[in-house]
């Protein structure tokens, strides 16, 4: 397959080196400042107390690669508007499209099959003014929910710090031969794929979690186990998370496990930062708008109140604000 990763940051960069050493084409785009240090001085991957450096095929030209048969977007969520139109020379009439931000997908509504009737195909918290969904085709979506925990250290700079597993899913349900052409991409590299008829129940369960455990961190400053060990932090969790049930449930979709097993599941984690956390910490704004924002939308347009999750998002936003890492009201 030819494969471009687009965004080589954290889960980005950590793809590519998986993806640099299979028989597949692979190539890399990122903006010409970060070309320039990875160019010069490769990629350095930290993973199971290993250091080893990858050289990878990066560009910051798209229209040089041509179409793809596939393309990984990893840009932060919020800059995906504005690479759509450098996307199109790799975007060809088969090209699967997986897109690895964390919350709702831009792509969610597609072949939704629910009652709940949308006045638009889109959301705003994701996509605003449907500009995705129209520059990247929503039938080149193939829905993909990444696991790994992998930390940026700067630019080429990556620390894998435990996973390898992704979940895979066509918007419709079906068992497609390009998912399973992605799947086997995948376990070439290395990588734990699994194909699923159902990416939007796993989706939701991922939100839960992501949304739950990165806004509340941001309002302690708290790394997971710290927060998982505080019985009132956990009592505030399964609030947040129970308003995210009731979005879910309302859109036909009950999640896997319940807030208190989810919550018991993740002590596992162990002691680590959420991604958010470490946005904040770094200067970088924070993604509260596929993360949460979306889910609130959601719950508008079908009529369910979020009141818990509504507090919490004001309240992390005005930290980040505070810290010049959400834009201001």
């Amino acid at each position: 397959m030819k494969i471009c990763v687009y965004g080589v940051g954290a889960i980005g960069g950590w793809v590519a080196t998986r993806f640099e050493a299979t028989d597949h084409e692979l190539s890399c785009v990122d903006r010409s400042d970060i070309c320039a240090v990875l160019l010069r001085d490769g990629v350095h991957l930290t993973s199971e107390d290993s250091l080893r450096k990858v050289n990878l095929p990066v560009t910051d030209c798209p229209a040089d690669l041509g179409e793809q048969d596939l393309v990984i977007i990893a840009v932060r969520s919020m800059e995906l508007v504005g690479i759509v139109e450098s996307l199109q020379p790799l975007l060809g009439k088969d090209t699967a499209v997986i897109t690895l931000c964390e919350g709702v997908p831009w792509w969610y509504l597609y072949k939704h099959k629910h009652k709940y009737k949308p006045e638009q195909d889109w959301l705003d918290a994701v996509d605003p003014n449907g500009a995705i969904w129209a520059a990247i085709g929503p039938e080149r979506a193939l829905g993909c929910i990444a696991y790994p925990s992998i930390n940026r250290k700067g630019p080429g700079v990556i620390e894998h710090q435990f996973g390898s597993r992704f979940l895979l899913g066509e918007p419709d349900g079906s068992k497609s031969k390009r998912s399973q052409k992605v799947q086997q991409a995948f376990v070439d590299a290395g990588l734990r794929a699994d194909v699923v008829s159902d990416i939007r129940s796993s989706l939701w369960l991922r939100i839960m979690a992501s949304s739950a455990f990165s806004l509340i961190s941001v309002l302690t400053s708290k790394k997971l186990g710290d927060m998982f060990s505080n019985y009132r932090l956990r009592r505030e969790i399964v609030k947040v998370m129970n308003d995210i049930v009731a979005v879910a449930k309302s859109l036909g979709l009950t999640p896997s496990m319940t807030p208190k097993e989810l919550l018991d599941v993740s002590v596992l984690l162990g002691e680590h930062k959420t991604l958010m956390l470490q946005d904040l910490e770094g200067g970088r704004q924070l993604e509260i708008g596929t993360l949460v924002t979306a889910v609130q939308e959601l719950g508008r347009n079908v009529g369910v109140a979020t009141d818990k999750l509504d507090t919490v998002v004001e309240l992390a936003a005005e930290i980040g604000r505070s810290a010049g890492c959400y834009p201001k009201k």
